[in-house]
C-alpha cells in the first residue's frame, strides 16, 4: 500500500538529537511549510521548484535529505544529487542519509550496493534492484556535477556560500534537471551579502523563475526561547514585539544569543537569524541610508491600488508634433498607484533612463505638497513607449512637472517636446553647449547634482519615510553603498535606477518648492 511523503517520513526516517540518541523525524512548523509547497507543485502537476531563505538550524537540510530519501528509496531509475558548499557538510549531509537507511525496518530496506564515493545506490549487483542512486558532491570541488547524467531531485544546499565558478556549477546541475511533472529542485541557504543567491531570490520573489521563495525566520523556530528573568525591554526589543508578535522569552533567547554567540553584534544577529528577508541580505558595504528603517518600513507598505499602463491613439503632424488622443489607463504592470491624483493638486515625476541598457527606463511620482511618492513606472526599454508613458502619467497627475535624466539620452525629453507637453522641468543652470531652448529642459547628473539628488533621498528616509510606498525602490536602497571610493552606488552586481529616479523627484520637488 502506498503510503505519502509526510507519513514516511515521520513513520520511518531516524534523526540523532542533540545528545546522540535516535528520535523519529517529526516535522516542525518550518518543515512542513516546506512540505506544503512541494505538495502542492506535486497535485498541481508542475515540476517542484522551490528556494528557501532561512534562519540558521531550522531543520531545511533535515527535511529535505528525508524528502529526497524517500523518493529515491521507493521508486525505480531515480537519480538524486546533494550539493553541499564544503567538504565537512558533504559528510554531513550523507551521514544523515545514510543512517536513514540503516535505520529503516528490514522490510522496507531496498537491496543496496555502495561505491567508494558519497552516494548510495538502490541496485543489485545483478542490474535487478531498484537502479536509483543518491550523490552528494561538494560545490567548487572540482566533481563534474551532473554532466553526462539525468537528476530527478536536486539539493542545492547553503548556496550561498558556494565557491568556485557558481554560476558554471549552477548551469550544469540545473540543466541535468528536465522540467517535467516528477522532477524536483530545491536550493536552501542562509543568506551571505547580496551575492548570487540574492539574484536567485529577487529572481523568484518577483516572480521570473517557477522557484517559490519561502522564507523562514528565527521567531518560527520552537526551540528558540529562554526563560525571561523581567529585564525591562529596550526599544528594539518593543519594536519587534510588537511588530512580529514576539513573546517575552523569544526577545530573551534573542538577547542572550547576541550577548553570548556573537559578540554583542545586533546586525550580526540579522545576518545570522534574520525575522525578514531584508534583514537577511543587510549589505556587507557601507549603505547610504538607514537600513533599519528601510527595514521597518518594508514591514508596513502596502501594495499598489492599481497597476496598469496608458493606451492611446498616436497621431503625427507635418511640423514633426506628435499628439496622443484617446489616452485610457488599461491593465498592465508598468505603472503602479498607491494614490490617485487629487484635484488641484500639483505633482512632481523623476525620471531616470536606461543607460547603455544595463538598467531599465524608471520613474517616481510626488505629490509635491506632501512629498509622498504616488506612483511609479518602470520598463526595460523602447524609448518611444517610455516618452509616450511619462506624457500620459504627466497628463494623468494634473500635469506634473516631469524632469528626465539626460545624461544617456535626450531622445525621450525631445519627444515630451515634440508631444508639446507643457509641464516638463527646465535646468536652473543650462549647459549652455546647447543653443535648442528644448536642451534646458530634463535633468543632468554631475558630480554637483548627484550628491544633492542622494542628500534629498536620505533626508527622506532619515526623517519622513513613511512618504515612501515603492518596496522595490527601498529594497534598492539597501544595496545603495559607498565603494571604496567614496562614491554612492549600487553594491556589486545590483541596480540604482529606481534610486535615482526618485532622488531625481525629491531634488525636482525641491526645486519646485522654491
Amino acid at each position: 500500500m502506498a503510503i505519502n511523503t509526510q507519513k514516511y517520513i515521520e513513520r520511518f526516517l531516524k534523526i540523532r538529537n542533540k545528545l546522540g540518541q535516535k528520535q523519529d523525524l517529526i516535522l516542525n512548523q518550518q518543515q512542513k511549510k516546506a512540505y506544503e509547497v512541494l505538495a502542492s507543485q506535486y497535485k498541481s502537476g508542475k515540476p517542484q521548484r522551490l528556494v528557501i531563505l532561512k534562519a540558521r538550524q531550522t531543520g531545511m537540510s533535515t527535511f529535505v535529505g528525508g524528502y529526497f530519501f524517500k523518493r529515491t528509496a521507493t521508486k525505480s531509475n531515480v537519480n538524486t544529487l546533494v550539493v553541499a558548499h564544503d567538504n565537512d557538510s558533504s559528510d554531513r549531509l550523507f551521514n544523515m542519509v545514510k543512517n536513514y537507511y540503516n535505520d529503516l525496518p528490514d522490510a522496507l530496506k531496498p537491496e543496496t550496493k555502495y561505491s567508494n564515493k558519497k552516494e548510495l545506490v538502490f541496485d543489485t549487483q545483478d542490474g535487478k534492484g531498484l537502479r536509483s542512486e543518491y550523490r552528494v558532491g561538494t560545490a567548487g570541488s572540482g566533481d563534474k556535477l551532473g554532466r553526462g547524467s539525468t537528476i530527478d531531485n536536486l539539493h542545492l544546499s547553503e548556496y550561498a556560500f558556494y565557491s568556485g565558478e557558481v554560476n558554471k556549477t549552477m548551469t550544469a546541475v540545473l540543466q541535468a534537471v528536465p522540467n517535467t511533472a516528477n522532477t524536483c529542485i530545491i536550493i536552501e541557504s542562509t543568506a551571505n551579502g547580496f551575492n548570487h543567491f540574492k539574484d536567485l531570490w529577487d529572481r523568484a520573489v518577483a516572480g521570473k523563475s517557477d522557484f517559490y521563495p519561502l522564507f523562514i525566520g528565527w521567531n518560527e523556530v520552537k526551540e528558540y526561547r529562554m526563560r525571561y528573568d523581567g529585564f525591562a525591554l529596550d526599544n528594539e526589543e518593543k519594536r519587534l514585539k510588537e511588530t512580529y508578535g514576539l513573546d517575552n522569552e523569544q526577545l530573551a533567547w534573542r538577547r542572550w544569543q547576541i550577548a553570548n554567540n556573537l559578540n554583542g553584534d545586533e546586525n550580526l544577529f540579522k545576518q545570522e537569524y534574520p525575522i525578514t528577508p531584508e534583514e537577511a541580505f543587510l549589505s556587507t558595504g557601507d549603505c547610504v541610508f538607514n537600513q533599519q528603517k528601510i527595514i521597518e518600513r518594508l514591514d508596513k507598505v502596502k501594495q499598489p491600488i492599481i497597476s496598469g499602463e496608458f493606451t492611446y491613439d498616436k497621431e503625427f503632424f507635418g511640423n514633426g508634433h506628435i499628439g496622443l488622443r484617446n489616452i485610457q489607463f488599461t491593465s498592465g504592470e508598468h505603472i503602479k498607484i498607491w494614490k490617485e491624483p487629487e484635484k488641484g493638486q500639483k505633482y512632481v515625476i523623476g525620471a531616470d533612463t536606461a543607460g547603455e541598457g544595463s538598467d531599465s527606463f524608471e520613474a517616481s511620482v510626488l505629490n509635491l505638497k506632501t512629498g509622498e511618492q504616488v506612483a511609479t513606472f518602470t520598463h526595460l526599454n523602447d524609448e518611444d513607449y517610455f516618452a509616450e508613458q511619462m506624457y500620459c502619467l504627466g497628463k494623468y497627475y494634473n500635469w506634473a512637472t516631469v524632469g528626465i535624466e539626460n545624461n544617456f539620452s535626450t531622445y525621450p525629453t525631445k519627444q515630451l517636446d515634440k508631444m508639446d507637453y507643457p509641464n516638463q522641468f527646465i535646468r536652473r543652470h543650462e549647459d549652455k553647449a546647447y543653443d535648442d531652448i528644448s536642451m534646458q529642459y530634463g535633468v543632468k547628473t554631475t558630480s554637483i547634482t548627484r550628491p544633492l539628488f542622494i542628500t534629498s533621498l536620505k533626508s527622506v528616509v532619515n526623517n519622513n519615510i513613511e512618504l515612501l510606498n515603492d518596496a522595490e525602490t527601498l529594497r534598492q536602497m539597501l544595496s545603495f553603498v559607498k565603494n571604496v571610493k567614496g562614491r554612492a552606488e549600487a553594491d556589486k552586481g545590483k541596480h540604482d535606477d529606481k534610486v535615482m529616479a526618485l532622488g531625481i523627484a525629491y531634488y525636482i520637488r525641491g526645486e519646485e518648492l522654491v
